[in-house]
């Protein structure tokens, strides 16, 4: 799962410093622990819009 810092923490799993705006990735399980103490947020990926060429008549 991505996840986005909304709160800047260092990650005791993995021994990095996390800041705000940062996006990585975690498993499910360790996502719930950092949602629940206000760290994280569900990170969603723009969808990319097609673009639809219409002809000018």
């Amino acid at each position: 799962m991505k996840a986005k810092v909304i709160q800047k923490f260092n990650d005791r799993i993995t021994k990095q410093r996390r800041n705000v705006g940062d996006i990585f990735e975690c498993t499910d399980e360790r996502f719930k622990e950092l949602e629940k103490a206000g760290y994280v947020k569900v990170f969603k990926e723009p969808e990319q819009k097609m673009e639809t060429k219409m002809a000018a008549k």
